[in-house]
């Protein structure tokens, strides 16, 4: 089955809501419709190394390079309000594998409607990639999903491609070659992209600390275990990204160093003031696990869970 993205549900509904915040700005200017779009997701928008505006930052996700390495990246939304999934080197997300109808991969390819647990599924108004040199590919806003049937399948094997016969019925997205004047998206961008965090006077002051957080965490670089965290999951590069990540809500790491939004900061210091020790939650205490956070004396060395110094 395909991957493009691995995003929590929480993420997953953010690029919905700022999807259907498209809709309500379409009378604005590209740039406007970015800024529209940014309140309402991370309060970012991701730009290219050459000051290029990409889209409105949606928040961290994982997706495939060309290679076939599960990479950290970056979820946008572009002015026409299509959605990809950018990697820190400028290219875009790949999927896994596309379906032909002829049995030798000729053709035009489709791709198969999947989408369960935690991987994000390909949806109308999409922008992603496939192979080596990459094609970049579209499902637009206004397709839908049909039965189609499957003759052969090109997939990824390590950093190679292959087709194989696959005789099946699926429910797929028809493609076609991205353009960038339909989807807002480009097929590669200057590296490496970046966030530009949005100033407080360019969002409207209703909903500077009411915009939904992404609740997804932690996904936009893959770092290694000796990485610096200020508490688990949060490693210091995340502070002051601009984007707001859940790891870091706490008084440990400085409520992610101002990049939530203030009303998501006094949520997450109440949340605190109730708990035994930062980040130790109730559900953790004594559950016959040592954790960390909680094996201190404040909360009894985690109910006894914990052997005591």
């Amino acid at each position: 089955m395909l991957e493009t993205a691995r995003l929590g549900w929480g993420a997953v509904r953010v690029v919905l809501i700022a999807l259907a915040s498209l809709s309500m700005h379409n009378a604005l200017a590209a740039d406007d419709k970015l800024t529209a779009l940014a309140t309402v997701s991370s309060g970012a928008l991701l730009e290219s190394a050459d000051g290029q505006v990409i889209g409105s930052l949606a928040g961290r996700s994982f997706a495939y390079d060309e290679r076939g390495t599960w990479r950290g990246a970056y979820s946008v939304l572009s002015s026409r309000g299509y959605f990809a999934v950018v990697l820190p080197g400028g290219e875009l997300g790949q999927v896994t594998a596309l379906v032909y109808g002829d049995a030798s991969c000729g053709g035009t390819p489709a791709v198969e409607v999947v989408g369960s647990g935690e991987t994000l599924p390909v949806l109308p108004g999409t922008v992603f990639a496939f192979g080596a040199p990459a094609h970049t590919w579209q499902v637009s806003a206004d397709t839908r999903a049909d039965e189609f049937v499957v003759a052969s399948r090109q997939e990824r094997s390590g950093d190679t491609y292959r087709c194989r016969p696959f005789a099946a019925r699926a429910m797929v997205y028809a493609l076609a070659a991205n353009r960038r004047e339909h989807s807002g998206i480009a097929n590669s961008y200057a590296a490496p992209v970046r966030v530009r965090v949005l100033a407080r006077n360019a969002m409207p002051s209703a909903q500077l600390d009411n915009r939904p957080q992404p609740m997804q965490t932690g996904a936009g670089a893959i770092f290694s275990p000796s990485t610096a965290q200020c508490a688990e999951g949060c490693f210091v590069p995340y502070l002051g990204d601009g984007i707001c990540e859940v790891e870091c809500a706490n008084g440990l790491c400085d409520f992610d160093a101002s990049d939530c939004s203030a009303d998501f900061v006094s949520q997450a210091r109440k949340h605190e003031a109730a708990l035994c020790a930062p980040t130790c939650e109730a559900t953790d205490l004594g559950d016959g696990f040592c954790d960390r956070p909680c094996n201190v004396a404040a909360c009894n060395f985690d109910r006894d869970d914990c052997a005591q110094p």
